[in-house]
């Protein structure tokens, strides 16, 4: 945990007991559209940290989560092994700094495991104009169909 002038920044592993408030970030703040109820929210994250070596983060301001990433570690023919994130949402009305401190941690994780990428997917303006402007802010070059950013 570190200080940020007025308020307390904590990112750590979410955990079962976190669900209900990452349920209410990443669906009533509209990230998400298809899952419908709590009940399916937990079911899919259960088979998502099953099937794949799947990891979820939160960005916490005053014990508040303001943003989440989801992440699995892979290994491809173009990256080799990377980590790869699958869902980065932020609640905006928080200062846009949060994210880059999020995507600092996630590069931080990477190479402690190894990894030499951050990887993601490409988002067109139309479609995500928010995730598009993170991306832009955090410097990911274009890949085709992914954008990453080269770590040490």
């Amino acid at each position: 945990m570190f200080t940020n002038y007025e308020n307390i920044i904590n990112i750590r592993e979410l955990g079962s007991n976190d669900l209900k408030e990452l349920f209410e970030l990443i669906i009533n703040k509209n990230f998400i559209k298809n899952i419908k109820s709590y009940d399916d929210f937990v079911v899919l994250i259960k088979e998502i940290k099953e099937k794949n070596d799947y990891k979820m983060f939160g960005l916490f301001v005053d014990d508040t989560l303001v943003c989440y990433a989801g992440v699995s570690i892979q290994t491809t023919l173009y990256y080799k092994k990377h980590l790869f994130i699958n869902e980065l949402n932020i609640m905006f009305e928080y200062d846009e700094n949060y994210s880059s401190q999020m995507i600092d941690f996630l590069s931080d994780f990477a190479l402690k495991n190894n990894c030499h990428y951050l990887v993601t997917y490409d988002v067109y303006k139309h479609e995500n104009i928010y995730f598009y402007r993170f991306l832009e802010r955090n410097k990911f070059i274009y890949g085709d169909f992914f954008r990453y950013i080269k770590i040490k």
